[in-house]
């Protein structure tokens, strides 16, 4: 089966948005430890570009705030990957497939 023009066009889109969102999320990361809590400052202008990247790559919800340097640059601060991670495990919940409760079997 072959895809129409239009898929690999959405395709190459998605692609593109998934570069561009990777490229954000590189700016604002540490660079030693991308599992890191993000600290850094960033253009105000692309605050909805870095959120998004945020929400995406550490499932954290990215705070803002001015800049007390300049007034066109934000400050964002994010909890980071690792605890992203936990956030998850708690929505989750407990696996049962690790269960301990024998009573079950």
């Amino acid at each position: 089966m072959s895809c129409s023009d239009d898929d690999g066009l959405d395709q190459r889109l998605n692609w593109e948005r998934l570069e561009e969102l990777g490229g954000a999320f590189d700016r604002v990361r540490d660079p030693r430890d991308w599992q890191a809590p993000i600290h850094a400052v960033i253009p105000a202008a692309d605050r909805p570009l870095v959120e998004r990247a945020l929400l995406l790559f550490t499932d954290t919800q990215p705070r803002f705030e001015p800049s007390p340097e300049s007034a066109d640059r934000l400050v964002v601060r994010s909890p980071g990957y690792r605890l992203g991670a936990e956030r998850r495990a708690a929505r989750r919940g407990p696996d049962p497939h690790t269960t301990t409760d024998r009573s079950a079997r």
